[in-house]
């Protein structure tokens, strides 16, 4: 199946693309508007031949969460701790067009964010935390949080002084802030 840009799109149809619901796996191509215009225009004067060439090749890969802190200043308020994360990998049905750059906006804000506050720390101590997995179905979000669940050591010592996480999920083509307290992807997870 060769799939045609369209003019415009939204990820959502993309995605089901990828994710047909057919029992057999088949090869799902990707054509370029332009390309696909001078092909389909050939095709109006006579039949054409076409060899495709595919050199996608996917490849399974080990990936981590990344942490830092930096301590706060006061005595007392140093043991609660604010984590601000955000996630540094990207997605795309199309992996030779994945928006890289588009998704770095998170993880580019949380290093400023993390610079500015090394110099200027707080009266509490901050977590910095740069998720792997985020289009893997929170897979570094959820990570992050199980193994707080599974490692008494680690809880003692950083889960129960947690007392808030912001998570920066930006995004350069809206200028609007709202917050988020839940993931469809995660509660699928859960139903599973």
């Amino acid at each position: 199946v060769i799939f045609i840009e369209p003019e415009t799109t939204l990820t959502n149809e993309a995605t089901r693309k990828v994710t047909l619901t057919v029992p057999l796996y088949f090869p799902r191509l990707y054509i370029s508007r332009t390309d696909a215009q001078l092909l389909l225009s050939l095709l109006e004067k006579e039949t054409v031949t076409v060899k495709i060439l595919s050199d996608m090749k996917f490849e399974d890969k080990e990936v981590s969460n990344v942490y830092g802190f930096v301590e706060g200043t006061d005595p007392q308020l140093k043991n609660e701790i604010i984590v601000i994360s955000s996630y540094y990998d990207s997605f795309s049905c199309v992996p030779a067009i994945a928006p890289g750059a588009q998704a770095s906006c998170g993880i580019s804000v949380l290093l400023e964010i993390a610079k500015y506050f090394s110099l200027h720390p707080l009266k509490r101590t901050l977590m910095f935390v740069a998720f792997a997995g985020h289009e893997q179905s929170l897979l570094g979000a959820k990570e992050f949080v199980e193994a707080f669940a599974r490692d008494p050591d680690l809880y003692n010592s950083i889960g129960h002084r947690i007392i808030i996480n912001i998570n920066l999920d930006l995004n350069s083509e809206s200028s609007f802030v709202t917050t988020w307290d839940f993931s469809w992807q995660y509660a699928i997870l859960r139903l599973v």
